[in-house]
């Protein structure tokens, strides 16, 4: 049997690397390009956003 939470991680790992790709191509063709760096950052606030605003984490 095959551990749920590994397929999770291992599809959300593909699901991601598939957004970078996306990034990087678009990034090409925009005027104002939204980098790498600034979805990385965006995504570490909103997932931690709780937390650094010193709330608690949900159960």
């Amino acid at each position: 049997m095959v551990d749920p939470s590994h397929t999770l991680r291992l599809r959300l790992v593909r699901e991601f690397r598939g957004v970078i790709d996306n990034m990087i191509l678009s990034a090409h063709y925009a005027d104002s390009p939204y980098s790498v760096q600034e979805m990385i950052e965006d995504l570490y606030r909103e997932t931690w956003r709780n937390e650094l605003q010193g709330r608690r984490l949900s159960p």
